[in-house]
């Protein structure tokens, strides 16, 4: 096999690699999950904790923080949308 073939080759193998990460991308839901937006079983089986809306309690409820609060911003441009998030979250993140 020459360098011409080979290069063909990878070229149909990286083009069937990327229709099939786009095929895939397009079955991602994009909406984050909430009670409300889960079907019945999954609203029932659904740990409170892995939802947006334990971590709104924590903010709103137990910091006493105004719904769109900077925290809230930070949080949510972080990545840190459930209670599960934020205490999953990296020691070298929380700064003093």
């Amino acid at each position: 096999m020459d360098d011409a073939q080979f290069d063909e080759q990878l070229s149909e193998r990286a083009q069937r690699a990327l229709r099939r990460a786009n095929r895939d991308a397009a079955m991602v839901p994009t909406d984050r999950p909430t009670a409300a937006n889960q079907p019945a079983f999954l609203q029932r089986s659904m740990a409170p904790g892995y939802l947006p809306e334990s971590l709104t309690y924590i903010l709103e409820e137990v910091f006493r923080m105004l719904p769109d609060s900077i925290l809230h911003r930070a949080l949510d441009h972080h990545g840190y949308h459930s209670f599960m998030d934020l205490i999953a979250m990296p020691e070298e993140d929380i700064s003093t």
